[in-house]
């Protein structure tokens, strides 16, 4: 570990391997698929309130929005909370990477393009060997080296044949 201008630790990335069998396929799949429909349907609300009204949507309003079409959609009821609202931070990021001239105008997203969701404080447990996803199940890890320190972040990223965990 090094420590650099005075600060006594520093945050690492752990990526692990999993292959999910059968009903947990399905269940990240399933995530996917409704988190991706999901960040569409911001994507257009947001540019629908910029034409019709000339305002502008925060991130809080995003956010409530995303969780009210998740109290309606029974796909969005079997994906954790806070990655409902991950996918609210990420429209509202793409837009501001776009007026601040960082990235080009963001798209709507096709469902093998989205690869990703992050459970950002909690729903999820990561033992030896099993890591224990909230609406997905346990999941079998291949640890190529022990986790050192606490997990604040997971990123569950989709990537042919096998589901890499970014553990930050």
């Amino acid at each position: 570990m090094r420590v650099t201008a005075g600060l006594d630790r520093m945050l690492s990335a752990y990526k692990y391997r999993t292959y999910p069998v059968g009903v947990q396929e399905m269940r990240l799949k399933r995530s996917l698929r409704a988190l991706c429909w999901l960040y569409n349907m911001l994507r257009a609300e947001k540019i629908r309130q910029h034409r019709l009204n000339h305002t502008n949507l925060t991130l809080t309003n995003l956010r409530a929005m995303a969780l009210e079409i998740r109290r309606s959609n029974p796909e969005l009821l079997q994906v954790h909370s806070q990655a409902v609202q991950n996918v609210a931070d990420r429209v509202y990021l793409a837009f501001q990477n776009y007026f601040e001239g960082r990235a080009r105008f963001p798209h709507a997203k096709k469902l093998k393009d989205y690869r990703s969701f992050v459970y950002s404080q909690s729903g999820f447990r990561l033992e030896v060997g099993r890591l224990q996803l909230s609406k997905v199940g346990k999941l079998r890890v291949f640890q190529h080296r022990p986790l050192q320190g606490a997990i604040k972040r997971l990123i569950i990223k989709r990537q042919r044949p096998t589901i890499e965990i970014v553990g930050l």
